[in-house]
């Protein structure tokens, strides 16, 4: 069985086949993208059947099979998108650092700039602005629980 389930799966009569499902769910927009309608999991990957992702199938419907070990990188950067001609099949580090270029801003939407970024040993970015708050967070945290203590001795 695939690491991402089997794509023998058992069809509605809604769906004779995998590829009248794929089409069904399939919207193609402007900038060339396809962006999945249909069910998502974590992180908006499409999913086609359970435990299959719809760019997964896709790679290995429209370009070929995707190598052991590899995974399927979008590189239009929109996890939605099923697109064959925007998917390649990568080695997960090779996945890891495009994703680690293509991003410019952290999770609340800080830049990633020279003053704002810092590296950490490991090669991920952290946002200086979001270390601060959590840092400032805790020192709050640890106050209130210290005058806790003074106050029920």
């Amino acid at each position: 069985m695939a690491k991402h389930g089997s794509v023998d799966v058992v069809l509605t009569r809604r769906f004779p086949s995998m590829e009248a499902k794929f089409t069904y769910y399939a919207e193609k927009f402007q900038g060339g993208c396809w962006i999945w309608m249909g069910r998502t999991a974590k992180g908006d990957y499409p999913v086609i059947g359970t435990g299959i992702y719809a760019h997964r199938w896709a790679h290995e419907r429209f370009i070929g099979p995707i190598p052991n070990g590899y995974e399927v990188d979008h590189l239009c950067n929109r996890p939605p998108c099923v697109n064959p001609a925007h998917l390649e099949a990568v080695t997960p580090a090779e996945n890891m650092r495009r994703r680690a270029e293509r991003t410019t801003h952290c999770p609340r939407g800080h830049p990633y700039n020279e003053a704002n970024t810092y590296r950490r040993p490991d090669g991920y970015k952290d946002c200086k602005m979001c270390i601060n708050r959590r840092s400032r967070e805790r020192n709050v945290r640890r106050r209130n629980a210290r005058k806790g203590q003074r106050l029920s001795s």
